[in-house]
């Protein structure tokens, strides 16, 4: 069958589907559903499972648990919406949805549990393109890169595109893809 034929079956274009089996596009829970019924395969033959023991190479099941605005802001939010993630992802990752710029329909993935506090070898580890999920001391959370300010405490979040947000107290953050 080929991926035009599929496309067709599941409501959507060949473009779509050779996307979502090179993983260029997240597979959610749905499409995985429509394509398994489409097939009549189940979802793990898809290489998606919900299980937390399933095979290696199985695409696991993350829940996404808010989103990035357009100006970088992180929204929580329960969804209940999963996607399948990349086998390699460790146990109690999980995703925000990036919905504006270049990165739309990218997701940002990182483990709740890999928080931690800012650090002299956090900065040193971010390099000049990394962007972490930053937990302010006001309750907001941002999808920035982070700079030291002059007042000893406080930080410049920095983005490419974006006006900067000076002189911030962070409490901890996350790193992507930890």
């Amino acid at each position: 069958m080929s991926l035009e034929d599929v496309g067709k079956l599941v409501g959507v274009t060949r473009e779509t589907i050779r996307r979502l089996e090179e993983r260029d596009t997240w597979l959610d829970t749905d499409r995985a559903d429509q394509i398994g019924k489409a097939l009549s395969v189940p979802l793990e033959v898809l290489g998606f499972s919900y299980a937390t023991d399933a095979y290696s190479s199985a695409a696991k099941a993350l829940p996404v648990v808010g989103s990035i605005t357009s100006d970088d802001k992180v929204q929580f939010e329960q969804t209940g919406r999963r996607v399948a993630g990349g086998a390699h992802l460790p146990a109690g990752s999980v995703a925000l949805d990036i919905n504006q710029g270049k990165m739309r329909g990218w997701l940002l993935v990182y483990r709740e549990e890999a928080m931690e506090p800012i650090s002299q070898y956090v900065l040193l580890r971010q390099g000049q393109n990394e962007n972490f999920s930053s937990h302010l001391a006001d309750g907001t959370t941002w999808w920035r890169h982070i700079k030291p300010a002059a007042k000893q405490g406080f930080y410049h979040l920095n983005s490419r595109y974006l006006e900067p947000l000076d002189d911030v107290q962070m409490l901890d953050l996350g790193v992507p893809g930890s």
